[in-house]
């Protein structure tokens, strides 16, 4: 079903022939194309991977600052082979909105024991309004599958369902993937995931503290490993004379919280009628992706409600807290921007936190949503 729906909202370049045509509106999508073709060229042709003279000759380029997708180059490296790197691109990037909501819908079903109100879940989180945003053209945003996998595995491994080395060997295989398709989503999951799990902590009873002190461990592990394996790539990406923190930059790529009940013109819900308001909202519409709508935020309301005595409902609704807060930035956006500060003023002066753009913390919103919308459903499912 979800498939069905991204063919009919996102096909029509792979059906209509031409071998121009993308899934894309913005401009950044070249250099993922063009990272299609230049992974598997680099490796079959014996070249350094993580460094190109192809591209900004004579000097040439970290590829390791680019955030190139290796990742997603190389599984669908056969695409390219049979029909060039703008076909392998276009597949990809139909393919995204797919795994994030069907990872979503595993999560929400593990959770909710309920097949209705988990495919719901699925599709808030797999074709949320950031998911369209970025499918302008951020294909490393895009790819976001692995946050739902990820979740479901520690609550997996939480509740006893998979030994500790079968917990480890998958996250250290998810971790991988998900740094190979993009650096600036691994860092800021493992920020909210290290908030979620420290809430939890806190709130937990002994048993079940006593359960998440022994994942921390196999977790630490975890990450330790994937550090090893993708070692090359990180001695390249840690090159002096790297990306410089602009404050200002993430500042004007932060939600406003207006955004949060206003669609965009893009989304169509009410064409231009709020554009006299949403044009002052400083992350434009293809970053500014933080519209949940009204029916969705009563959905959650009454999902934190129903959970609200219970730990987990707890972290996710504090969780979900932190998220909006951080994605609105160092100041506070009401109609435009204002001198108001807010706690990301010190985050985005922080290095590599410094890097990421506060409005695209929502993608960590959207997947609370998906699980607290569910969980409200649920009855309504059986």
């Amino acid at each position: 079903m979800y498939l069905v729906a991204a063919l009919a909202l996102l096909g029509r370049p792979l059906f209509a022939g031409s071998s121009h045509e993308c899934i894309c509106l913005g401009t950044d999508e070249g250099i993922f194309i063009w990272a299609f073709a230049w992974w598997p060229h680099a490796l079959l042709h014996g070249l350094n991977p993580f460094y190109s003279h192809i591209i900004y000759a004579p000097q040439g380029f970290d590829i390791a600052l680019g955030a190139l997708v290796p990742a997603a180059a190389l599984i669908f490296w056969p695409f390219t082979a049979i029909g060039g790197p703008l076909f392998a691109y276009n597949v990809a990037m139909l393919l995204c909105p797919v795994l994030a909501a069907f990872f979503a819908f595993l999560l929400c079903r593990r959770i909710t024991r309920q097949f209705w109100p988990s495919l719901f879940g699925g599709w808030v989180f797999g074709f949320s309004a950031y998911m369209f945003g970025e499918l302008a053209g951020h294909m490393q945003l895009t790819l976001v599958f692995l946050i739902p996998a990820i979740v479901h595995l520690f609550i997996r491994a939480l509740g006893h369902e998979i030994s500790r080395r079968r917990f480890v060997a998958l996250l250290v295989v998810a971790l991988t993937l998900q740094l190979g398709f993009s650096a600036e989503v691994f860092v800021s999951f493992t920020l909210f995931a290290a908030v979620a799990f420290a809430l939890a902590f806190a709130l937990a009873d002994s048993p079940l503290r006593l359960a998440l002190r022994g994942l921390f461990v196999p977790i630490a592990l975890a990450y330790g490993v994937t550090a090893v394996i993708v070692s090359p790539y990180l001695y390249y990406a840690f090159q002096p004379g790297g990306l410089p923190i602009l404050p200002w930059r993430t500042d004007m790529f932060s939600n406003d919280l207006l955004a949060f009940v206003l669609p965009l013109p893009d989304i169509k819900l009410g064409g231009t009628t709020f554009a006299s308001t949403t044009s002052h909202f400083t992350a434009g519409w293809i970053e500014g992706g933080a519209y949940f709508g009204l029916p969705l935020i009563a959905m959650v309301l009454l999902g934190a409600r129903k959970r609200w005595r219970r730990v987990e409902g707890k972290v996710m609704v504090l969780t979900l807290l932190v998220v909006v807060v951080c994605s609105l930035g160092g100041h506070l956006g009401f109609d435009g921007p204002t001198t108001i500060p807010l706690p990301w003023a010190i985050g985005h002066r922080l290095p590599i936190l410094g890097l990421a753009l506060p409005s695209r913390f929502i993608v960590y919103g959207f997947l609370i949503a998906a699980m607290l919308a569910s969980i409200w459903l649920a009855p309504l499912g059986r």
